[in-house]
């Protein structure tokens, strides 16, 4: 007759590591036998005029580990990255409720977060003064004509003459009337 085996309890941890190295962090402690859950979020970046899309963790230098009671926590803490395990004052560590976990997980599994942070862009009506704020105008009033990719195109008095110039959206700001 077959005994019954002993159920292993498993919890999750939080791991603290290096910055900007979580990935690098979560295959070490996967390859040491342990589950790890990363998540991560995408988002457009931009940068010397190109624009690209780019994967980061959702809670930067952390990494949720789970463990089970008869594990040790040293290879972990050993693990090059790791910081530290989130404890408590007397060393014990602190667990995450599973509630917690299954929730980020059925989110993961819903499809990649994907964060939206595209700027308010100030919002003038034609023939209103427009301060410049910096940049190479800086100092001059313009009066606004429309808008330009990323820029904004201002009617300027240039050396005696008035032209029509475009400067990004974060040179200038709106003025009351």
């Amino acid at each position: 007759m077959m005994q019954n085996p002993v159920a292993r309890r498993s919890r999750w941890i939080l791991a603290r590591v290096k910055t900007h190295d979580e990935v690098r962090c979560r295959i070490r402690i996967e390859d040491l036998g342990y589950r790890t859950l990363l998540p991560t979020y995408t988002r457009k970046i931009r940068h010397a005029r190109k624009e690209e899309w780019v994967t980061r963790a959702l809670f930067p230098s952390y990494l949720f580990v789970n463990v089970y009671d008869d594990q040790a926590l040293r290879p972990i803490l050993m693990s090059p990255g790791v910081i530290e395990i989130l404890s408590s004052a007397d060393g014990v560590p602190r667990y995450v409720p599973s509630a917690v976990i299954l929730d980020m997980q059925d989110r993961i599994a819903a499809g990649p977060l994907v964060v939206n942070e595209e700027k308010r862009r100030p919002v003038f009506t034609p023939g209103q003064r427009v301060p410049i704020y910096t940049g190479a105008f800086q100092g001059h009033e313009g009066l606004y004509v429309g808008d330009a990719k990323d820029r904004i195109q201002l009617l300027l008095e240039i050396l005696g003459a008035q032209r029509i110039i475009e400067v990004p959206d974060s040179d200038v700001a709106a003025q009351s009337v």
